[in-house]
């Protein structure tokens, strides 16, 4: 069996079998955690937006190229 013992002033356990140091904050924990999850959740999105972005830009070059055939067969009478 496992025996902790708190460390003095501290949010901290020793682990007696392991000499292990524990923190037991799960407010800390779970306030790490939500915000873990959110910066995660900004960085998809911001590389979804940059994925979008690039791809319009394709398109629009695309767009531009068939605009100047059009354009040159305009000229040539074709």
């Amino acid at each position: 069996m496992t025996t902790f013992v708190k460390i003095e002033n501290t949010e901290y356990v020793r682990d007696m079998s392991t000499q292990a140091v524990l923190n037991t904050d799960r407010q800390g924990l779970q306030q790490f955690q939500n915000t873990r999850k959110r910066l995660l959740a900004q960085k998809n999105e911001h590389q979804d937006t940059r994925t979008r972005l690039q791809k319009l830009e394709e398109d629009m070059q695309e767009i531009k190229q068939l605009l100047q055939v059009i354009a040159m067969r305009g000229t040539n009478g074709n």
